[in-house]
């Protein structure tokens, strides 16, 4: 019964520790708060549920309540469950046999909550018959202040002691062997254990850390001396977790070559721990061994460690170098986090990563050895470690992940190896000090990767580059000199938002889409060169360009978004490319140095307000081929005096300005002219003139290729013959052909 007992316990305690955290969540210590939300709702203290099986026999002898275990033995439990009140004696004695009904028991249980809520109890003697005690059965006792356990125990079981608000020293037997959780929680007056064996003691199961007194302790007495300078004994092997946990009276541990390995915060909170011994034979240092360790000052890693895991010695501000040895082939996540003090750190040979958060708010590490096996720096690795200058990346890096040098501020200048392919989100984020960044074979490069790097000036990525994340550069307020290699496709969004000192730009012809507000706010941007390629500008693409004045939108451009030129208050002339189709909303307005606007026939629609508040706008070509223009698309265009619309069908149009319809003179084919008269809204415009369009071919020049397509039609071939009858009579003929040779001539 008793092996079941403990293999339920460990089982309890696995599952309560079972989620080891892959990264710290926040650069403050945590508080020594240790109650959990995870413990299972069925295990909280409730006396009143704990019910004996019907069988059991209950009984009270001098004021103690018993029930038989079986023919030889019975348990103290507690009052009746209906009673509100549990014991009220301050002294119990707990006999070691007991007379009922003409038999003699042995007594060698305490029950679960036997004693819970006793606030007058402050003395128990519990007599060496006694081999286990049940779960919180001195639960919230507040005024015990002293228990000593008997020998024939075995068993501590979880939440025995917890809330034992006065308890001031405890006497651990060497016959324990298993200490549940909570046995010892919120005992904050706890000041003294003592135990008559440190070999017994080191191999006792603490399923937690509030399974240990010492967490409380400022005192930890073994066989009569008190223990600061920590020696274990040559006869253990293995440091059991959460041995020494919380122990502040504990200032050095020397380790026999006989350890092996040191058990999950076996030593974690020892806040005055400053010296450690390590010995030649340990190979691992489990879970935040040595966790908030904040005086340890002085160690060497052993040579034999071959496996470091998560968080062994984060929070150690004590520490100043660490020398990983070349045995260590694993390490687990943030081990060194939050090593303030930390200056130098080297890697051992073996390891391949630079784990997750391994020296993550490390605020004043300056040097990093890395060694030459290494492949890949993870996520946060050296994320706010502000000091840092001195790192070179090993030629054998290929990744560097989200965060990895996140906000470290004494970087000037990052040569990323030809071996690395990826570079995750905000690996360089707030490198305010960084200067100049080549980047040769990455292939990709997540978001925000170099965002706020406010005193960045050149940028230099290699053609294998195809893809960049959004944001990626993003509040590079120096950045001066951007080379975008040849490679890449997409200008992701905000890729080079706020970019404020960014002068030219050239667009590589392998690009085909500028992302939404890639440039917005680039202020000083003058030069801009889209290259040939580009199929869609989205919206706030440039939004904002103070310094644009020109711009040439070339023929693969079929699409502009929202917003795209908006604001762009030095932008003199546009010329658009004779593959755009739309033109979204916004995409112009506020372009107050904008004069004249050509649109090319194959535009279909522009968006609402796309070219409102041009104050400066004086004329506008509208395309053959356009049927939506949206509403006040020339909102606020005060000196706007002409509108040449081609297309033979009038656009749709939800209204036009008073402005419009009495200062605007509207140009349309003369074909059409009766058409544009009698349509809504076009109609009410004060000035309407058919005029005869000679551009019979569409390509927005007026030549002898124009007349050659009149010559076709008249020969037989009369696929554009609406095009094509450029005096509007309804028939093409030599008139058409004279014409043309009119407006060639300019008559």
């Amino acid at each position: 019964m008793r092996n079941l007992i403990t293999i339920f316990m460990f089982l309890f305690s696995l599952s309560l520790h079972a989620q080891v955290e892959l990264r710290y969540n926040g650069d403050k210590r945590p508080s020594r708060n240790f109650k959990t939300d995870m413990i299972p709702a069925d295990l909280l203290p409730n006396f009143s549920a704990d019910k004996l099986n019907e069988a059991n026999t209950i009984f009270e002898e001098d004021r103690i309540r018993y029930y038989i275990i079986n023919d030889d033995e019975v348990g103290v439990t507690h009052k009746d469950p209906n009673d509100e009140i549990n014991y009220t004696q301050d002294t119990i004695i707990i006999p070691e046999h007991v007379l009922h009904d003409g038999h003699n028991y042995i007594v060698s249980a305490i029950g679960n909550y036997a004693f819970t809520l006793c606030q007058n109890l402050k003395k128990v003697v519990i007599p060496n018959t006694v081999t286990s005690i049940g779960y919180y059965a001195f639960y919230k006792c507040s005024s015990l202040t002293s228990i000593c356990l008997p020998e024939s125990l075995d068993i501590i079981d979880y939440g025995v002691f917890d809330e034992c608000t006065s308890l001031k020293d405890v006497t651990i037997p060497s016959s324990i062997k298993t200490i549940g959780v909570y046995a010892f929680d919120e005992c904050t007056e706890l000041s003294t254990v003592y135990a008559s064996d440190l070999n017994s003691w080191c191999q006792i199961d603490f399923c937690s850390i509030t399974s240990n007194p010492l967490i409380y302790a400022q005192h930890l007495v073994i066989d009569g001396e008190e223990i600061t300078d920590l020696v274990i004994p040559n006869s253990v092997t293995d440091i059991k977790p959460f041995s020494f946990t919380g122990y502040s009276g504990l200032k050095s541990v020397t380790f026999p070559n006989s350890v092996n390995s040191i058990g999950r915060e076996a030593f974690s909170y020892c806040f005055n721990l400053t010296d450690i011994d390590f010995g030649d034979g340990i190979t691992t240092i489990d879970y935040r061994s040595f966790f908030d360790c904040e005086n340890l000052t002085n160690m060497t890693l052993p040579t034999s460690l071959t496996y470091l895991s998560h968080g062994a010695f984060s929070f150690c501000n004590g520490l100043t170098s660490i020398d990983i040895p070349d045995a260590v082939i694993s390490m687990g996540n943030y081990v060194f986090y939050g090593c303030e003090n930390l200056k130098y750190a080297s890697f051992g040979s073996s390891l391949e990563s630079v784990p997750v958060q391994t020296f993550a708010e490390c605020k004043s590490i300056h040097s990093v050895r890395l060694n030459e096996s290494l492949t890949s720096i993870d996520d946060e690795a050296f994320h706010n470690c502000r000091c840092l200058i001195d790192l070179d990346l090993p030629d054998n890096v290929k990744s560097i992940g989200n965060s990895a040098f996140k906000g470290c501020h004494g970087f000037t200048e990052i040569m990323i190896g030809d071996g690395v392919e990826s570079i995750g989100n905000r690996a360089f984020e707030s490198c305010i000090n960084l200067k100049n960044v080549t980047i040769p074979n990455v292939s990709s490069l997540g978001d925000l990767v170099f965002n706020a790097c406010c005193d960045l000036k050149s940028v230099t990525l290699g053609d294998n580059l195809s893809s960049m994340g959004k944001y990626a550069f993003m509040n590079c307020t120096s950045l001066t000199n951007v080379d975008l290699g040849n490679g890449i496709k997409n200008i992701s969004d905000s890729a080079f938002m706020d970019c404020s000192g960014l002068e030219r730009m050239l667009i590589p012809n392998s690009v085909i889409e500028i992302g939404k507000g890639a440039f917005q706010n680039c202020l000083l941007l003058e030069e801009l060169n889209l290259g040939n390629m580009v199929q869609k500008i989205r919206g706030h693409a440039f939004y904002h360009c103070l310094g644009l004045t020109n711009v040439l939108i070339p023929n693969s451009v079929e699409t502009i978004g929202d917003y795209t030129f908006a604001d762009c208050k030095a932008l003199e002339h546009v010329s658009f490319g004779n593959s755009l189709k739309t033109i979204g909303q916004y995409a112009f307005t506020n372009d107050t140095e904008l004069t004249s606007i050509t649109l090319p026939n194959t535009v279909t629609s522009i968006g609402i307000h796309s070219f409102s508040y041009c104050n400066k706008l004086n004329s506008v070509s509208l395309g053959k081929s356009l049927t939506t223009i949206g509403a006040n698309s020339f909102f606020m265009d005060d000196c706007l005096t002409s509108i040449t619309c081609k297309s033979v069908t009038p656009p749709s149009l939800p209204a036009i300005t008073p402005h419009l319809q009495h200062n605007t003179t509207l140009y349309v084919p003369i074909k059409s002219l009766e058409l544009y008269k009698s349509t809504f809204p076009w109609k009410w415009f004060d000035h309407i003139i058919g005029q005869i369009d000679a551009d019979v071919n569409g390509d927005n020049e007026i030549n002898i290729a124009d007349v050659n397509a009149v010559i076709d039609t008249i020969l037989g071939d009369d696929s554009n013959t609406e095009l094509q009858d450029v005096n509007g009579d309804g028939e093409i003929n030599i008139a058409d052909i004279n014409a043309i040779i009119a407006a060639i001539l300019g008559e």
